[in-house]
């Protein structure tokens, strides 16, 4: 038995499931988080408020590094396409919050988002100055 050969629209299909299926599920399990009216977290408001920003932080930065790998290398301006849809999401989310009960949104929340995404990038940006082979080692 052959194998049967990939269609040029199987391969189109397999190559966006493969880039943007991450961001997609990314931002499915940000929409869950914030449609929980309340996130579990430690008694202390401090450490609570801390990891709650932390966790801001740390999903958006990931969201950058999915979109930013999604677009692939050869798409121009692909830092601010990336930065763009990032923000948006950002935003889209603080405004999806607004309709759950016991959430809030805040413009801190997307500041802090922004932060992760700056973070993300300015990664994204020096790896892009490695050589391939150094970074395989």
């Amino acid at each position: 038995m052959g194998m049967v050969e990939e269609t040029k629209e199987e391969k189109i299909m397999k190559k966006i499931l493969t880039t943007w299926g991450p961001v997609v599920l990314w931002c499915g399990l940000i929409f869950f988080l914030s449609s929980q009216p309340h996130l579990p977290g430690p008694e202390d408001k401090t450490w609570d408020f801390v990891l709650k920003k932390a966790g801001h932080l740390t999903v958006y930065f990931i969201l950058f590094r999915l979109v930013y790998r999604a677009y692939g290398k050869q798409t121009k301006h692909r830092m601010l396409r990336t930065f763009l849809i990032c923000i948006a999401y950002a935003a889209s989310d603080e405004f999806h919050q607004s309709f759950v009960p016991g959430r809030t949104p805040m413009i801190r929340d997307i500041g802090i988002d922004i932060i992760g995404m700056i973070g993300s990038g300015i990664l994204a940006r020096y790896e892009r100055k490695i050589p391939s082979a150094s970074r395989k080692n």
